[in-house]
């Protein structure tokens, strides 16, 4: 039985490959295309069919899943909304330009906006959107990202959703100090402070295996294939 159809941009990339391995070893779902670069059409690796060809991509599957470069993600967010395709983004931000920009195409599909696919960081997001409301601007609020010595992005995609809840739910009308170091091989380690007068909170998120949740994926998918157009995150989707 075929179920949910979708495609995955950057299917070539690091990340795009484990990706595409868990697609293909899914149930549930069928993975039936790598969307990339016509340069990159003759690389081997990806478990499904590769093409250029954006529009037949699009008419092929239910949804459109993207670990790409976010210049990418807005262009092929632009034609989503306009073949009326879900769009699934694991595709980090870098400013709150971008999300915006993002947002505004949400109006026409639903989005599901994923910059950190586990269900540890999904869960996290929305507690500490919570706990930011809770403890207002009087609490100063850092981020601090620790990633392996070749990332690229910085801050990190996890580092900027974190300081952009953290950002809405206060009201604020910058983002929270966001520190960036990298060392060695660390995956993704995050530590969030909330620094009062009498008492600090100090909460920790730490990546130790770059492996893809499927479970984080199906759920995603069968959300955005049941919600009207807007907007989303993993907050939302592992809420129910």
């Amino acid at each position: 039985m075929i179920g949910i159809k979708v495609a995955l941009s950057g299917a070539v990339g690091r990340m795009g490959r484990r990706v595409g391995d868990a697609l293909d070893a899914m149930g549930g779902v069928s993975f039936v295309g790598g969307l990339v670069r016509s340069s990159q059409i003759s690389n081997e690796g990806c478990k499904a069919p590769l093409s250029d060809d954006l529009a037949a991509t699009l008419d092929a599957c239910d949804l459109l899943l993207d670990f790409s470069i976010f210049d990418r993600t807005l262009a092929l967010a632009s034609h989503c909304a306009d073949a009326g395709r879900p769009f699934f983004v694991g595709t980090t931000a870098g400013t709150a330009e971008h999300v915006r920009a993002l947002q505004e195409f949400s109006v026409d599909i639903p989005i599901l906006y994923a910059p950190n696919v586990t269900r540890g960081a999904g869960t996290l997001f929305g507690i500490l959107e919570k706990l930011a409301g809770q403890l207002g601007p009087s609490y100063d609020a850092k981020v601090i990202g620790v990633h392996h010595k070749k990332k690229k992005e910085l801050p990190s995609g996890t580092s900027f959703e974190i300081a952009r809840r953290i950002q809405a739910a206060r009201g604020d009308e910058v983002l929270p100090e966001v520190v960036s170091l990298l060392a060695g091989g660390a995956y993704s380690n995050h530590e969030i402070i909330f620094a009062g007068h009498n008492d600090e909170i100090r909460i920790s998120h730490n990546v130790t295996r770059p492996d893809i949740d499927p479970d984080i994926l199906g759920a995603g998918f069968q959300w955005l294939m049941t919600k009207r157009n807007g907007f989303y995150g993993l907050p939302e989707v592992l809420a129910g």
